[in-house]
């Protein structure tokens, strides 16, 4: 993880040299936000750059929530993969996720997940519901954006084995419908009206 103090969000200098970090954090400096909001690219995205894929979005988020940093989480998807000494699974991705979660001093996590980030956020809450329910239960919430839930059918079934992200991919793979499973049995049973109306009281307290 590498962290950047600023008064206002802006790419770090050395960007591109970051490539190698997971995770950037945006802090605030002395005063100690209390929540982490992690925006999450998809297939192919980049979390800096000409064509980043969250836009202004976290700068939004970094000037409007006085007590949220930011952090923007990058992995290696598509064409960054022909480093494949570099490359791992999209499970192991969720995997290494979650640990850094587990080691950040903040009180509740916002997850933020475009496309195939989005699964990769669910994989890394997934992780922390089978080992780490203390910090699972500081995930205070999670946006997702064209995130294929089961999976896309854009993946042709005969080409679903050439790469590691079409292998995550495709319709009914074996994470995406675990991913599933988990989510069913631990996340969605508790979402009942008296938990989302407490959500909205949180979100809330962060705008003030």
């Amino acid at each position: 993880m590498h962290s950047v103090t600023q008064q206002s969000f802006a790419l770090p200098t050395d960007w591109k040299q970051l490539a190698d970090q997971a995770l950037v954090v945006h802090q605030r400096g002395a005063r100690q936000a209390k929540h982490l909001a992690v925006f999450v690219h998809g297939l192919g995205g980049t979390r800096y750059g000409k064509n980043a894929t969250w836009g202004n979005f976290p700068a939004f988020v970094f000037e409007n929530f006085p007590t949220v940093d930011v952090g923007m989480y990058s992995y290696r998807t598509l064409f960054r993969r022909l480093k494949f000494w570099k490359s791992i699974s999209l499970k192991s991705e969720a995997e290494t996720f979650a640990n850094i979660l587990k080691g950040l001093p903040y009180e509740g996590f916002i997850l933020l997940g475009h496309s195939m980030g989005g699964l990769l956020c669910k994989g890394a809450v997934a992780h922390l519901l089978n080992g780490e329910r203390e910090v699972a239960n500081k995930i205070n919430g999670m946006l997702f954006m064209a995130t294929p839930q089961l999976g896309s059918t854009r993946v042709p079934a005969s080409l679903s084995w050439l790469t590691q992200d079409s292998r995550a991919l495709k319709t009914h793979s074996e994470y995406v419908t675990e991913l599933a499973t988990i989510f069913q049995d631990n996340v969605h049973p508790h979402l009942h009206v008296l938990k989302i109306r407490r959500a909205h009281q949180s979100a809330r307290r962060i705008r003030s």
